[in-house]
């Protein structure tokens, strides 16, 4: 390979290893929106973070594919490029967040099964939806009241 294209895969290897921290920074941002719109109980809020955090995955998938693209082109180890310790470490402390995250979708829905379960009068499932994605019927098994 010629010294030339050499050093234009490494400019692009820097511009995508900079593309890659710039989004793993947003994400972390996103990851603490959508931790305040949990704590908030918004739903539109939770909606709209969860939206922006999935596309910034799909983003950072890409720019990976493309860092692995250019390494193998012009022959670079970008494991090894300065910038990317900061980038893993930044996916770890994403990770962790997601997982604190996910924790409290998961607690929420269990409450929510459980108040559905009381109201209902059936046990709780984890299956709210049937195999077609249609809602289960909630049978009434007697009253739940009488006035």
């Amino acid at each position: 390979m010629n010294a030339g294209l050499h050093a234009e895969i490494a400019v692009a290897v820097e511009a995508v290893i900079g593309q890659m921290h710039q989004a793993v920074t947003t994400l972390q941002q996103a990851l603490t929106d959508e931790r305040r719109a949990l704590d908030a109980g918004s739903a539109d809020a939770l909606d709209e973070a969860t939206s922006f955090k999935q596309s910034l995955l799909r983003r950072l998938e890409s720019l990976d594919v493309e860092r692995k693209q250019l390494g193998r082109a012009g022959n670079i180890d970008t494991a090894l490029h300065p910038g990317w310790p900061s980038i893993v470490e930044g996916l770890a402390r994403c990770k962790d967040m997601n997982q604190i995250n996910g924790g409290i979708v998961n607690q929420r829905l269990r409450h929510v099964r459980k108040a559905l379960s009381l109201l209902t009068g059936r046990p709780e499932t984890s299956e709210l939806y049937g195999p077609g994605g249609y809602a289960r019927g909630a049978s009434r098994p007697g009253m739940l009241a009488q006035a």
